[in-house]
């Protein structure tokens, strides 16, 4: 292989490969067509972050989204991540941030 085409064409062909695997995968090297939408605890304990005793105290207050089948307990991870962005707030809100930056340049300047 001493044609530099060939050389660029076989490397073009194993990006294209890698970024097809990677376009099939969740980011963690599963497969997407291979995750279902159903959980159970652990999984939803990963999905959410949570502690074990958190995630209990908030499946028996009813507060996040599970159902019961049998005696096991069975999340979407659909409503899930649903559950969490509702939960997530951010940091520092915009308007917030910009009234910190003006008062500072206030005390500031009136040191000055």
């Amino acid at each position: 292989m001493s044609n530099p085409f060939e050389i660029i064409d076989a490397r073009l062909t194993a990006i294209e490969g890698l970024l097809l695997c990677l376009k099939d995968s969740d980011g963690f090297g599963r497969s997407i067509k291979e995750t279902p939408d159903r959980c159970y605890f652990d999984d939803a304990l990963e999905v959410t972050g949570l502690s074990k005793s958190k995630m209990y105290k908030l499946t028996a207050s009813g507060e996040i989204p599970c159902k019961q089948f049998g005696s096991r307990l069975v999340f979407s991870r659909k409503e899930l991540l649903e559950w969490v962005e509702r939960k997530t707030k951010p940091k520092h809100y915009h308007s917030e941030v910009i009234l910190a930056v003006a008062r500072a340049a206030n005390r500031k300047g009136a040191r000055n």
